[in-house]
């Protein structure tokens, strides 16, 4: 019989547990690699040197990634590129 209370550190840990799981069911790695270095140019607002390498097992990257899936009606698989591009350039604040 399932328990009757959960508790929000539960469902963290379901949805983290999830996420890593359809990752290695898919396939994909669960730390996404550095980006090539760009060519730095200040007159362009897209432009990002952010290289850290991301690590997709962390609640952050799972919550983005199960965000996008949800809003665009579409599997993980096709919005893990998306929830890289978040963390690296907003970090934990870009989910508020």
């Amino acid at each position: 019989m399932p328990a009757l209370h959960t508790t929000v550190f539960d469902q963290f840990t379901r949805r983290t547990a999830d996420v890593t799981a359809q990752l290695a069911t898919l396939g994909i790695p669960l730390t996404a690699p550095a980006p090539p270095p760009a060519d730095l140019n200040p007159a362009d607002p897209w432009a990002s040197s952010y290289t850290v390498p991301v690590d997709r097992s962390t609640l952050a990257w799972c919550t983005a990634v199960t965000m996008l899936a949800d809003h665009h009606h579409t599997g993980i698989d096709r919005q893990v590129l998306a929830a890289d591009a978040l963390l690296r350039e907003l970090g934990v604040r870009g989910l508020a």
